[in-house]
């Protein structure tokens, strides 16, 4: 394990919602095997007074001010309040610099909004939960959202995980324990307080300063460059958020803690699958032009049938174009696309409703083979039918 271990600073802002605020404060202040993994504070702009939640008088205490930004390895934003808000400025600088000095910035669900507003997700992937994606989408059209995903790592140094300020008080403290064998136990202690003392007081400024002068002169090599950035991580919804957590442990503890820490809060480690299986798929099945929704109900009603464009278009008593533009315009997908997600939609109802076998759903879907199936759901769905079962049947 890391020594000392990382530092983490999880933001309380006005209104917070309380149940995703809990996610990260518990996988990362839960013990395993009584090791401590993470030093965790809760941070506010106001450290001296009380946050208030969307739940009244539950009320969040916070640990410490926004300039513990600046020597937290890992920053945790947990939800956003308002999204037609952007948090403020000072707290946006601080998490732009916290990303120049190499520092991990996680923004679980709605937090991803506080990521952007700073700028910081232009031109990267992230997610954010699927409710929010047409709007997440309007607000900030350089980040090329996934909402298929649970979660998304963003940053040059992800392979890495390492985190600058820790890997400083790894040193501080080696020197110290070698102080202590060379000079005895009195000496060291004098020498590792001043050690630590000389090592932090100046991390609050100096690496920024070096990822400035870096970016002046161009970089020396790609490695330094890729030092001056950190990592970008953002989440889905709620249930999402410990799925997230558990990779962070994961990535910087290994396998074997991350299982023993699900073990304790009873969850699995890993989930199959992505968020696309939460999400509800609203196509309309209806136009202003009566002939078509003819077609379509009939589609409904059958679709366990084959159906090409051209037949379509001729039970329509349309030309293929005609009926191609007026189906964009009632669907807003065009006819293939509208016809697999119909298929998908009632696939997944009769997957959590009845115990028909995968060969018969498949069937009864329209899909001209099992293989073609699962391929297709998997695809939409990023789990297997079976798996997809297992999640929601009744």
């Amino acid at each position: 394990m890391l020594t000392p271990m990382p530092q983490i600073a999880l933001l309380a802002y006005d209104q917070a919602e309380p149940l995703i605020f809990s996610i990260p404060y518990t996988v990362f202040t839960t013990e395993v095997n009584g090791e401590k993994l993470f030093d965790l504070h809760v941070v506010s702009t106001d450290p001296q007074g009380v946050v208030p939640t969307k739940l009244g008088k539950l009320q969040l205490e916070p640990h410490k001010g926004l300039e513990y930004l600046r020597t937290a390895d890992i920053i945790i934003v947990p939800g956003w309040s308002d999204l037609d808000t952007p948090p403020q400025p000072a707290v946006q600088e601080e998490l732009r610099q916290a990303y120049q000095r190499g520092a991990m910035l996680v923004g679980l669900c709605y937090g991803a909004y506080v990521l952007a507003y700073s700028g910081l997700l232009d031109g990267k992937r992230a997610v954010t939960h699927w409710m929010g994606e047409h709007d997440f989408k309007q607000r900030f059209p350089k980040v090329q959202l996934n909402t298929n995903e649970l979660y998304v790592v963003e940053g040059t140094k992800a392979s890495r995980w390492k985190f600058p300020l820790a890997e400083e008080r790894n040193k501080a403290s080696a020197l110290a324990q070698n102080t202590a064998l060379a000079e005895g136990a009195d000496g060291a202690e004098r020498r590792a307080a001043a050690s630590t003392e000389a090592t932090l007081a100046p991390a609050t400024v100096a690496p920024v300063t070096a990822a400035t002068s870096n970016e002046s002169a161009d970089a020396e090599s790609a490695d330094s460059s890729e030092m001056s950035e950190g990592i970008l991580v953002t989440s889905a919804g709620l249930a999402a958020g410990f799925d997230c957590c558990l990779f962070i442990v994961r990535k910087i503890y290994g396998v074997k803690v991350a299982n023993n820490l699900a073990r304790v809060l009873v969850l699995p480690p890993y989930r199959d699958g992505g968020q696309a299986q939460f999400i509800i798929h609203s196509l309309p099945v209806s136009s202003s032009i009566a002939r078509l929704n003819k077609v379509l109900n009939h589609i409904m009603e059958h679709l366990e049938d084959d159906y090409s464009l051209d037949g379509c278009a001729k039970m329509a008593y349309m030309s293929r174009r005609s009926f191609s533009r007026h189906f964009a315009e009632a669907t807003g997908c065009s006819f293939n696309a509208w016809l697999t997600q119909k298929r998908l939609d009632r696939s997944c109802a009769l997957l959590e409703d009845t115990d028909l076998s995968i060969d018969e759903i498949a069937l009864r879907c329209g899909f001209k083979s099992t293989n073609a199936y699962r391929m297709c759901f998997k695809q939409v769905y990023a789990t297997s039918p079976s798996n997809y079962r297992k999640t929601f049947s009744s």
